[in-house]
């Protein structure tokens, strides 16, 4: 007989971990996660600030 594994049903019913953010832009804030475009003109910038920022110079 297959014994049972304790806390399975908690677990597959439970939400994932959230995921850490992997920076910040150093404009606006926003959280960089894994596989995000990075910038890196005046520190770390995400793409939305580096259109609005530095659109002239690109």
């Amino acid at each position: 007989m297959i014994e049972p594994i304790p806390n399975y049903d908690d677990r597959k019913t439970a939400p994932p971990d959230e995921p850490e953010a992997k920076g910040y832009c150093t404009i606006c804030g926003q959280p960089f996660w894994e596989g995000d475009a990075i910038y890196t003109v005046d520190g770390c910038v995400c793409e939305t600030c580096l259109k609005e920022n530095y659109r002239e110079f690109a």
